[in-house]
Order: structure tokens, then sequence, then C-alpha cells
């Protein structure tokens, strides 16, 4: 049994270090087997590769260290079925933050139109050279490179509103009425 479980677990976790890898180089790749026919906004609505890898590297490293200090077969198989299920948890809950955070701090190109914004580096007259803008977003403060339309430059400390976001990643802005 202990030779089944260090297999299980070497197998394992190389396999989750190899996905770990291919995961920070961005190189995304998951087969999702839907269980509750298409509610998968529940923790372990999803069967994944991923979330099985994990849960036999748990199952198997939380049975095979009792076995190696003389835990009985059943008592080690439970230790393992539960260590693996928290493991399978903590991995999922902490990939759910981690995409809760990269929606937040998504901003859609329509959400900067119309926000006010103050200059910090200049910005040359009808789009000759940036310059830089502050203003606040999902209630942080933010800076953009930005190009204007103006006849005139806008100077540091002048208070803008924002056109639109442009193609190149820039903003458009123009003077505020006041």
């Amino acid at each position: 049994m202990e030779t089944i479980l260090l297999i299980l677990l070497i197998i394992s976790g190389l396999l989750f270090i190899v996905q770990a890898i291919l995961s920070f180089a961005g190189v995304g790749f998951e087969l999702d087997f839907d269980l509750e026919g298409g509610a998968t906004d529940s923790p372990f609505g999803m069967l994944t590769i991923r979330n099985l890898i994990t849960f036999v590297l748990g199952f198997s490293s939380g049975a095979y260290i009792p076995l190696k200090f003389g835990a009985p077969v059943p008592i080690a198989l439970i230790s393992g079925v539960i260590f693996g299920g928290l493991l399978s948890a903590v991995i999922i809950v902490g990939l759910r933050f981690l995409i809760k955070l990269q929606q937040i701090n998504k901003v859609e190109s329509h959400e900067y139109r119309g926000l006010t914004a103050k200059v910090l580096v200049k910005i040359g007259p009808e789009r000759s050279s940036a310059g830089k803008v502050e203003f606040v977003l999902h209630e942080r403060i933010d800076e953009m490179l930005a190009l204007s339309d103006e006849k005139t430059a806008l100077h540091p400390g002048e208070e803008v509103y924002v056109s639109r976001l442009l193609e190149n990643g820039m903003l458009l802005v123009a003077k505020a009425m006041i």
C-alpha cells in the first residue's frame, strides 16, 4: 500500500509542479467536466484535471505519511481523503479569489469615457505629444498617458475630461468646461 501511495505522490507531485509552471508562464490548459448541468458557480461544480491532480496529491501524501508512522490502513485512507479534499478546496478557493481580483482590476474601455482627470505631465496640442493624467476609477487613483485634440497645450494641474480610450491604450482628453 505504501508503494502505491508513494508512486501516486511522486506522479501527482510532478504533474502539479508542471501545471503550476505552465500556469505561471501563461500557458493554461484545462479540461472541465460539468457535473451540475451548467451550474458552475459553486466551487465544487466542476471536475477539472487540475482539481483531480490536487486531490490525488493531497490524498496520497495525507495517507502515505500516517502509514509511514504506523497508522492502520483505514485511518490512513480516511486521513488521505480528508487532506485531499482540504487541499483541493484551498486551491479552488484561492484560484477563485485570484480570478475575482483579476475581474475587479479589469477596466472596460467605455468606463473611461466622461471621467474627470488632472494633468500631471504637459499634453501637447493636436496630439503632438503625449502627457500624463491622473484620475479615480473603481475607488483607486490611476495614471495614464493621454493625448488631446485641443489647439493649445494642457498644462499640469489643469482639469480635463476623458473623451475615450484610443486604440494605442492612451486616453483622449479635452479641457473641462468650468
